[in-house]
């Protein structure tokens, strides 16, 4: 929303920052299925609406008791609208996420994470392997080892696996029970692992 609304340069972003995040404070957010009144319990007014529905100072106080009890109802029922979006998020994942079957003796690439800034950052290859796909249980956690047959200390979800499809080339077998955070772009006579 910011970038939309700064000049070419973007040096006046902080001048545009009290309207931006007004806008987005007043925005209907689709998952509550509410907006700025959930929080405060009236709807947002803009500088030049008239202020036509604001009670008289006789009903303030009766009016705001019955906005804060009919309040709570709505954030009541904004939760089980995040549960209800939550729910759909997760059948729709389950649907559309690719099903990777894995059987013993599979070669397969180990993903390990956001690595630290020191060991190369973003252009670090965070794909590791080929490792060998020892135990597969029906929870979809799959047991590995190394090519020299070194196990690893627990399996891992499949969703942090992918099978190695370069059989010709040759592999990087790194064990992460070592402690080695080396990275292979950098170290020397240490072949990288092909993802392609």
């Amino acid at each position: 929303m910011l970038h939309k609304v700064v000049n070419e340069h973007k040096r006046n972003w902080h001048f545009k920052l009290p309207s931006v995040l007004w806008a987005y404070r007043i925005a209907f957010k689709t998952h509550l299925g509410y907006s700025y009144y959930l929080t405060f319990g009236v709807q947002p007014r803009l500088p030049l609406e008239p202020n036509s529905t604001a009670p008289d100072d006789s009903s303030v106080y009766p009016y705001r008791i019955q906005a804060f009890l009919r309040q709570e109802v709505d954030r009541e029922d904004a939760k089980n609208n995040i549960i209800h979006h939550q729910q759909q998020q997760q059948r729709w994942y389950q649907d559309n996420r690719p099903e990777m079957q894995y059987h013993v003796g599979d070669l397969i690439l180990w993903y390990k994470g956001p690595v630290p800034a020191r060991s190369g950052g973003k252009f670090r290859n965070r794909w590791f392997g080929p490792y060998v796909v020892t135990r597969v249980t029906p929870n979809n956690v799959v047991a590995f080892e190394t090519l020299d047959g070194e196990p690893l200390e627990r399996p891992v979800n499949v969703n942090r696996l992918k099978p190695y499809r370069s059989p010709d080339l040759p592999g990087v077998p790194l064990s992460p029970s070592s402690g080695s955070d080396q990275d292979p772009e950098t170290s020397p006579n240490v072949p990288i692992a092909s993802t392609s």
